[in-house]
C-alpha cells in the first residue's frame, strides 16, 4: 500500500522489517527491490538481485524498473542489457520491446532501436509505450509537427496525462524556448513523482536558462544525490559554473568529461557555451562547427544555451 500510494521510503523500511523475520521470501524481496528502484537507487537494488536472478524474482516488474532506472540516469548500456532480458521473458509485450527501443535509442543503436520498435508494432501499434518512444524521436529530431499528433493521439487513448506525457512536453517547450509552457509541464510531471530524477534535471536547464542560479542549483543537487556520475548532469553543471563564473571548476569537470564521452552533443555544447562566456572566439568556433556534425535537431541551436534576457 505505501508503494501503491507514492511512499517508497516507508515501503522500504516495511519490506526490510519484514525480510528479517521472513529472509528467504521472494515476494519480500520482489517488494524491497521495486521500493529501491522508485528511489533511484539502481546499484542497491542491482545487488540485490544479482544472487537470485535465476529466480522468480526476476520477474517483469522488477526488469522494467531495473532498465528504467538505469536509463534515467543516462546508463543506457544497462537500460539495454536489462531490458533485452525483459523484453525476451513470455510473453512478448509491445510495450517492452518500446521500452527496449528507446533505450537502445540512447546508447546510440539506431539500427537496433528500429528493429525493437518493428517488433513493437507487430504486436500492438496502438501501444501507448510506442507512440512515447515515436515521440522521443520526433522531439529528438526537432520533428514538430509530427510530436504535436502524437501528443494528440496520446491523449487521445490516455485522457489523463502521464509522467512521461508531461516529461516530453517539458522536453518539446525547452526545445522550442517556450519557457513558460517548459515550467509549467515540469512541475505538472513533478507532481507525479517526487522521485521521477529526468524532470528534475531538465528543470534545472530551465531555471538556469532564465537566470534562476539557485533554484537550477537546487534541482541539480537533488538529483545529484542518487546519480553523481551522469554524463548529462555534469555537462549541465559545467554550463552553470559557467554562469557563476568558476571557470577553473567548469574546465576541470568539463576535462573529465571529455576523457569518456567526448563527441556527446551535450558534452560538445557545453565546451562552446564555456567558450563563448569566456571570448574565447576561435574555440567556441570549432566547437560549434563539431556540433553541428553531431547534433541534427534545429531547435537545439548553441545559441538556445543562452540564458534568456527579460527587455
Amino acid at each position: 500500500m505505501a508503494l501503491s500510494k507514492g511512499q517508497p521510503e516507508q515501503a522500504v523500511a516495511i519490506f526490510e522489517e519484514g525480510l528479517k523475520k521472513r529472509p528467504r521470501s521472494k515476494k519480500l524481496l520482489v517488494g524491497l527491490i521495486r521500493s529501491k528502484l522508485r528511489l533511484n537507487q539502481c546499484e542497491e537494488s542491482l545487488q540485490l538481485l544479482m544472487p537470485v536472478r535465476h529466480t522468480r524474482v526476476a520477474n517483469r516488474q522488477v526488469l522494467e524498473g531495473l532498465a528504467a532506472c538505469f536509463c534515467r540516469f543516462g546508463d543506457y548500456q544497462e537500460a539495454v542489457y536489462w531490458a533485452e532480458e525483459r523484453a525476451y521473458l513470455a510473453p512478448p509485450k509491445a510495450d517492452a520491446f518500446a521500452n527496449l527501443a528507446s533505450y537502445r535509442l540512447g546508447a546510440g543503436d539506431r539500427a537496433g532501436a528500429r528493429a525493437a520498435m518493428a517488433r513493437a508494432e507487430a504486436l500492438d501499434p496502438l501501444s501507448e509505450s510506442l507512440l512515447q518512444t515515436r515521440l522521443q524521436v520526433a522531439i529528438g529530431k526537432g520533428q514538430v509537427e509530427q510530436a504535436d499528433l502524437l501528443f494528440q493521439e496520446l491523449d487521445r487513448i490516455q485522457p489523463v496525462r502521464s509522467q512521461m506525457n508531461w516529461f516530453l512536453r517539458t522536453r518539446l517547450a525547452l526545445d522550442l524556448g517556450d519557457y513558460n509552457e517548459a515550467v509549467e509541464a515540469s512541475e505538472a510531471c513533478l507532481v507525479l513523482g517526487f522521485q521521477f530524477s529526468p524532470i528534475r534535471a531538465l528543470r534545472g536547464e530551465i531555471f538556469r536558462r532564465l537566470g534562476l542560479i539557485e533554484e537550477a542549483e537546487k534541482s541539480l543537487t537533488t538529483v545529484y544525490a542518487s546519480a553523481p556520475g551522469v554524463v548529462g548532469l555534469k555537462a549541465m553543471e559545467v554550463r552553470l559554473l559557467a554562469d557563476q563564473g568558476l571557470f577553473s571548476e567548469a574546465h576541470e569537470l568539463l576535462r573529465e568529461l571529455q576523457g569518456t564521452s567526448p563527441v556527446r552533443p551535450d558534452v560538445v555544447a557545453s565546451a562552446w557555451y564555456l567558450a563563448q562566456v569566456e571570448g574565447d572566439v576561435e574555440e567556441a568556433a570549432r566547437r560549434k562547427a563539431m556540433y553541428e556534425v553531431v547534433q541534427f535537431n534545429p531547435y537545439r541551436s548553441l545559441e538556445r544555451l543562452i540564458p534568456f534576457e527579460e527587455d
